[in-house]
């Protein structure tokens, strides 16, 4: 596909007013929860890996834990004061910036390479972000590493339909030893490459070779260099997670609310169109495949929402080409420009970004329902809301509609 250069004034768009305007506000509305340390859970974990020989071998080797070591690797060459942990946090919060802001820039220009507009890209950059799991939750719990694991998502993708398959040679390797997560892509990748080439050859088993050893060899050296002080089994901890939650009647209403806290408003934008959703998965069965990835990510612990992650940039990616009519870049359309303006707003305020996060606890039981005790009618009550106002809004304003007869004149 042709795509003109871009102007300067959509370079510093694009690269530079666009994720500033996310990131800062973001940063300044997002304390660290008062933990000790502003630590908890894996970020415990984290952290003290980035602490190297300082942090005590019980918290630095924890399988699966300690076989991350991109992130606090990067997070480890910077200084440490005398008080290590905070110090720690905020060298975290300093690397997610920046991963997210070149994770805003690549998304970006993935949305280009699909052929969306300026319009659709702008959309769907502020949908993603909106998501309280993709930048809001890297300031809060910064000692995660789930900011650089979705840069390297966003990063493959863009590799993969700008059709430059060797680069995510290297990507696959770093997402090995980074968060291993990320090479739940390698099929989707494969299959774009299948489809998207005429003759096959030599190249093509050297590719799928390569792909495929590089990121083994990354995971070998590394469990062989690291030995954990815990015995852990990855077929194991599936099973108690599979035992534990799908067994569970109480677990699928906390399950239908995790979708929205994890996805935001996204599920409602595809199932507003089953029909150009259904006929774009055909005309592109790699997004699906992603999208059949990610699901085997759900699997991979208990906090179904945070768990979304992965194929939360394939959804933006499916929604703005399905709603491409409604996106068209038409400055005279107020009601197409008022239905993007609701809709992104809904979306903030499904990724709680309109509220004070409170407590660690209560944050937790509101953005993690599989952890919420007692009754989740509120919970539903505001999923209901937000779903109704949303179809009201769009069935009145009807976007697409307006595109199109714009397109027409």
């Amino acid at each position: 596909m042709q795509r003109e250069p871009l102007a300067p004034t959509e370079i510093l768009l694009a690269a530079v007013l666009l994720p500033l305007a996310i990131l800062v506000p973001t940063w300044l509305a997002t304390p660290t929860p008062e933990h000790p340390g502003g630590l908890r859970a894996d970020q415990l974990y984290y952290a003290a890996m980035a602490l190297r020989d300082s942090a005590p071998e019980r918290l630095s080797h924890v399988a699966p834990w300690c076989w991350r070591i991109l992130t606090p690797f990067q997070v480890s060459l910077w200084p440490i004061g005398s008080e290590p942990f905070p110090d720690v946090i905020q060298h975290f919060k300093r690397l997610a910036f920046a991963s997210n802001w070149l994770s805003l820039v690549l998304l970006y220009a993935l949305l280009r390479r699909l052929g969306a507009g300026p319009a659709a890209r702008v959309f769907g950059v502020l949908a993603y972000a909106g998501i309280h799991w993709t930048v809001k939750f890297s300031f809060r719990a910064p000692g995660y590493v789930d900011f650089q694991m979705q840069l390297l998502i966003i990063a493959v993708l863009l590799c993969m339909v700008a059709r430059r398959y060797w680069l995510t040679l290297p990507l696959f390797a770093l997402a090995a030893i980074q968060k291993e997560t990320a090479l739940l892509l390698l099929p989707a990748v494969a299959l774009h490459r299948w489809n998207h080439r005429s003759q096959r050859g030599v190249a093509d088993a050297a590719w799928i070779a390569g792909v495929l050893a590089l990121p083994l060899i990354a995971l070998v050296a590394v469990r062989g260099a690291i030995a954990p002080v815990n015995d852990f089994s990855a077929a194991a901890a599936v099973g108690r997670v599979l035992g534990d939650q799908l067994l569970d009647a109480a677990f699928w209403p906390r399950f239908g609310i995790a979708i929205f806290s994890g996805l935001g408003l996204l599920p409602l934008l595809l199932a507003w169109s089953p029909r150009e959703t259904a006929k774009f998965m055909r005309d592109e069965p790699h997004w699906g495949v992603v999208l059949v990835c990610g699901l085997l990510a759900l699997v991979g612990g208990v906090d179904k929402a945070r768990l979304f992650l992965p194929m939360t940039p394939a959804i933006v990616v499916i929604a703005v080409c399905v709603w491409r009519p409604a996106l068209h870049d038409n400055r005279h359309s107020w009601r197409a420009l008022a239905w993007m303006g609701l809709t992104l707003a809904l979306n903030a305020y499904l990724g709680h970004h309109f509220e004070p996060m409170g407590e660690a606890g209560a944050a937790l039981a509101r953005l993690a329902p599989i952890h919420a005790q007692g009754s989740l009618a509120g919970a539903w009550l505001r999923v209901a809301n937000v779903a109704g106002l949303w179809f009201a809004a769009t069935a009145v304003l009807r976007p697409f509609d307006c595109a199109a007869a714009n397109e027409r004149g």
